[in-house]
């Protein structure tokens, strides 16, 4: 009995060797100038001995760090391509001595001289929300115009994609298959899937803008880079300059009231990859419709009410938004280079020169030609296609019917209000009124 007890505890001291061996040995691979053997594991920490140097990748940065016995230790971090070839002094990383080893407490986001972020065009992931209603009217003028700074970087979002126009955007169509029009639902759908295509991505932003907008790209990305992406942001303009207050019951007798800023859609809305990853248990996987319903807002109060009310994040408000909503004739076109995102509806329009009304009557192919003048369409005006005419439906006649007098009478003498013209019995109202009745005694 004895005998096999000691087997057991023999082989169990085996296996648990076998398995510290394991993790010992396991983890990150790294390089070593020396061949003394260091462990990160999966938060980042290193364990390393004093007076040792080690080159450790760590989130696809190079870590290059002389350890000491001191409480920090200074590290040079490069950032590095897939071989290893190129290797740029940008990142900061800053090790602090815990019970485990030093633990790395990397800043991803990259910072110039400065203090700016140093985001890239690619570094941001923008989506269009549009409809096949506007698929001969919105559509082809940002394909003409804007998305040519970024095609690789925005995405459009329909009902149902058109071939023509699908080629024309190398293919950066999604057909959302949400119904068609400006309702509730219809939005909400279409704004739950450019949501869970950012988080897919892998961008550290994630902006939304309307089929009305003209946006102005190298703006956008001038602007973001003093956000840092790591941490929550909330950035857009404002379409009402007071919070929105909403009510929720809780029982018969008592009501919870609260109030909240949104950034209005027809802006533009540009949400950080940390503050939409906290949005995740909320609005992914079509959890975004379901709370549109429920609290019967649009898709961009809806967004919000998730981050101001629920995630505890406030807006912050960029004045380089700007909607339809706004007096755009009233804008200084010398400002125009320094906006992000402009707008358009039918009599309220940006006040620039260049092509005539009936060639550009949106003023956008002019702001485009204005802000970058060596595209095609600005030196060839051929090149622009002409406005579709508007068509209208044919009205349907309504069935007149014919009303005999005590039907008049009944319809509109009976519930008629009295009138200062009624006293006077010469007035027209007055014998005409008494006519139909004498012919109905």
């Amino acid at each position: 009995m004895g005998g096999r007890t000691m087997i057991k505890a023999a082989a169990v001291l085996i296996t648990l060797g076998y398995c510290s061996l394991l993790v010992y040995q396991g983890g990150a691979t790294y390089n070593s100038i020396e061949s003394r053997p260091g462990q990160v594991n999966s938060i980042g920490s290193i364990e390393s001995r004093p007076g040792h140097m080690h080159l450790v990748e760590f989130d696809n940065v190079l870590l290059k760090t002389l350890s000491s016995g001191q409480n920090k230790t200074k590290t040079e971090v490069s950032e590095t391509d897939e071989n290893n070839s190129k290797k740029k002094p940008i990142k900061v990383l800053q090790l602090t001595e815990s019970n485990d080893g030093l633990l790395v407490k990397p800043i991803l986001s990259e910072f110039n001289n400065k203090g700016e972020n140093k985001i890239v065009l690619s570094d941001i992931f923008i989506s269009v929300k549009t409809s096949t209603a506007y698929e001969n009217t919105r559509l082809p003028i940002i394909l003409k115009t804007w998305f040519q700074l970024a095609k690789e970087q925005i995405w459009f979002f329909t009902d149902v994609a058109n071939a023509t126009q699908q080629r024309m955007a190398g293919g950066h169509i999604i057909s959302t298959k949400c119904h068609q029009g400006h309702q509730l639902l219809p939005l909400c759908c279409k704004t739950a899937q450019e949501y869970d295509t950012f988080l897919k991505s892998g961008k550290k932003w994630f902006c939304h803008f309307d089929d009305d907008n003209y946006v102005n790209v190298p703006q956008l990305v001038k602007v973001l880079q003093r956000y840092d992406p790591q941490k929550d942001w909330y950035l857009g303009r404002n379409s009402i300059s007071y919070p929105l207050k909403m009510g929720k019951t809780i029982s018969k007798k008592k009501r919870l009231y609260f109030s909240f800023m949104f950034a209005t859609f027809g802006a533009g809305v540009c949400i950080s990859r940390s503050l939409a990853l906290k949005m995740i248990p909320i609005a992914s996987a079509n959890r975004f419709i379901g709370l549109c319903h429920r609290i019967k807002m649009p898709d961009d109060v809806t967004m919000g009410y998730i981050i101001e009310v629920l995630v505890k994040q406030k807006l912050t408000i960029v004045p380089e938004f700007h909607s339809h909503l706004e007096n755009l004739k009233t804008m200084n076109p010398e400002t125009f280079r320094d906006q992000i995102s402009l707008s358009y509806s039918s009599d309220n329009t940006v006040n620039v020169s260049g092509f005539d009304n009936v060639t550009d009557p949106t003023r956008i192919y002019s702001l485009h030609c204005t802000l970058f003048p060596y595209f095609d369409i600005c030196r060839n005006r051929d090149t622009i296609p002409l406005p579709p005419t508007p068509t209208r439906r044919p009205k349907k006649r309504k069935k007149k019917i014919k009303l005999n007098e005590k039907m008049y009478y009944y319809k509109y003498q009976r519930k008629r209000t009295p009138r200062e013209s009624d006293e006077d019995e010469d007035s027209p109202v007055n014998a005409y009124r008494n006519v139909t009745t004498s012919k109905i005694d």
